[in-house]
């Protein structure tokens, strides 16, 4: 598997090379640490005029963005009542509709007293006097240019209400435009005077006095009493002398899982074991024993590290306690030399998991009443998970990694002192009991995870 080559390598170099992890951490630092009394690019201060000269540009910026705040509001709220029935667009809909209808009225009526003038012309005898018969037809004339009149009145009024109809849209749209571009004019004015208070704001600063970047040392500092500080002549199992590092004692230490199934299916859980064995010729008082398990999957290079949980128990026990990811395993004590104790432990596979790669770790740190301590590398472990559901068939167990140590494992045989063996759950990081040393199982945390992460980072660059 190219994960588990990749994997087996970043882990090979971290933890067999102790200046490796200590060199690289500045890498990740987020900011360079000036030099004392090294001038990091310091602006000279304003002068008053300049400081009046920015809170004027400050107090015009002010005058601007609130009249555009204003001008803003006063369209914005012609916009949302244009359409409403008592807005100025309806008020004119219904004044050219009421127009078009008073036209319709009067033109009814013309036309009825155009036909009314039409049928008195024709009623009158053949024999009527040349006055009637005048007077009349001077009736249907009248009538006729009202009737005409009604007509073109009629159409004006409903070309008008026609246009006032049709520009309704138009207008609501001219109106939302104007209000629209008045937001924009606030938004600008808004990032102008932003820009006016930061720049006053940071002259203001920059005007102040500034602290001795070079204050010097008392000459003579008094050191605060410690009520709590320990007794120096009584040596902390955890806690080595300063100029009593711990070193990597590859032939020493050994921790090994027995049993972990190359295949696990979602939906299930294994119970395997941790073996811790001594391989030198004198007794370990105290070893911490760490694991830990990563998921990635197959489909989608993502990780499921979430789906997978660890736990632990004594040798014995049914008591599971989980174990974190940043966590120690448990603790074994009185681990005679030549001899080996195991760590049960529990790997359980969410149901919803998708089918992934998974790699497992194990290493461990002993800890001495004498003051002295080391740890092992880290051996990785890689197994499949399956879809849930699925048939594993016979699976075999997974085989480590070529990170590995010379210590032969026991088979077995009873210290000469009782073994105690528990499942703690103490921090492998930042715990006040673990020497901050990158050879021990509180590097291996941070190793484990970094490298797994290297190795989503490099895969996720090469499907890019």
């Amino acid at each position: 598997m190219k994960i588990r080559r990749m994997l087996a390598t970043a882990v090979a170099a971290a933890v067999t090379t102790p200046a490796l992890l200590l060199s690289v951490t500045p890498a990740f630092a987020a900011d360079t640490v000036p030099v004392a009394g090294q001038v990091q690019d310091e602006k000279p201060k304003p002068t008053p005029a300049e400081l009046e000269k920015l809170k004027k540009a400050m107090d015009e910026a002010k005058a601007a963005y609130d009249a555009a705040v204003t001008d803003h509001a006063a369209k914005q709220k012609y916009a949302d009542e244009y359409l409403n029935d008592d807005g100025p667009a309806r008020k004119g809909v219904a004044e050219a509709k009421k127009a078009a209808d008073d036209a319709g009225t009067a033109l009814t009526a013309a036309e009825a007293a155009l036909k009314k003038a039409e049928e008195d012309l024709a009623k009158l005898p053949k024999d009527a006097p040349e006055a009637d018969v005048t007077k009349a037809k001077e009736a249907v004339k009248a009538a006729d240019d009202k009737h005409k009149l009604a007509v073109t009145t009629k159409a004006d009024a409903d070309k008008t209400l026609a246009f006032t109809e049709g520009g309704l849209f138009k207008g609501y749209m001219d109106a939302k435009m104007r209000a629209d571009s008045a937001a924009g004019v606030v938004t600008s004015t808004k990032k102008t005077y932003d820009d006016a208070v930061k720049a006053y704001n940071d002259a203001v600063e920059a005007s102040k006095p500034k602290p001795d970047p070079d204050p010097k040392p008392d000459p003579d500092p008094k050191p605060d009493p410690d009520p709590n500080k320990p007794d120096p002549n009584k040596p902390d199992p955890e806690k080595p002398p300063v100029d009593d590092a711990c070193k990597v004692d590859v032939a020493g230490l050994s921790t090994t899982l027995v049993g972990l199934p190359e295949k696990v299916v979602a939906g299930t859980s294994v119970d395997f074991t941790l073996r811790v064995a001594n391989g030198t010729d004198k007794k370990f008082d105290k070893v911490r024993p760490f694991a830990v398990a990563y998921g990635t999957g197959k489909s989608e290079f993502k990780a499921v590290d979430d789906m997978l949980h660890l736990q632990s128990a004594a040798a014995g026990s049914s008591d599971w306690k989980d174990v974190k990811k940043d966590e120690f395993a448990g603790t074994i004590l009185n681990l005679d030399a030549g001899k080996s104790a195991d760590l049960k432990l529990r790997l359980t596979i969410d149901k919803k998991s998708p089918a992934a790669d998974g790699i497992a770790f194990a290493a461990g740190n002993y800890f001495n009443e004498d003051g002295t301590c080391g740890g092992n590398a880290m051996k990785e472990y890689a197994f499949s998970i399956l879809a849930a559901g699925s048939d594993p068939g016979k699976v075999p167990d997974s085989k480590p990694g070529k990170v590995t140590d010379n210590v032969s494992v026991p088979q077995g045989g009873a210290n000469s002192t009782p073994v105690t063996t528990d499942a703690g759950n103490l921090a492998a990081t930042g715990s006040s009991g673990t020497p901050q040393i990158a050879l021990t199982a509180g590097a291996a945390v941070v190793l484990g995870a970094g490298a797994m992460f290297v190795v989503r980072r490099r895969k996720a660059g090469q499907q890019a």
